[in-house]
């Protein structure tokens, strides 16, 4: 069976204003924490969210999209912490205690 031939797209306007986008966005997340000792994370969300808006993106759909993405680690996460309080969306550990301090 032949293998079907890939043909590249020619550089566009858009390709090269994403990749302006980019470099702006590295330059802020970089001025966030050098500059204003903001939390990495916290610059890494916010220059991800100006590459979604100056891409073309609606706020909601950036919104939407960092929600599917994070949400089964911040989940994970909340449920193995002794500290945290168990929510409705923990389940134990198969073979764990109920009432362990490591599950809900």
């Amino acid at each position: 069976m032949a293998a079907a031939a890939v043909t590249a797209k020619p550089w566009g306007a858009h390709d090269t204003r994403l990749t302006l986008v980019t470099l702006g966005a590295i330059a802020i997340i970089v001025l966030l924490i050098v500059v204003v000792k903001m939390h990495p994370f916290l610059a890494l969300i916010a220059g991800s969210a100006f590459i979604g808006l100056a891409g073309g993106m609606s706020l909601p759909a950036i919104i939407v999209n960092f929600e599917r993405v994070w949400a089964p680690h911040c989940k994970k996460s909340a449920c193995s912490s002794p500290s945290a309080p168990c929510s409705a969306s923990c389940s134990p550990t198969p073979g764990e205690p109920t009432g362990s301090s490591t599950s809900c």
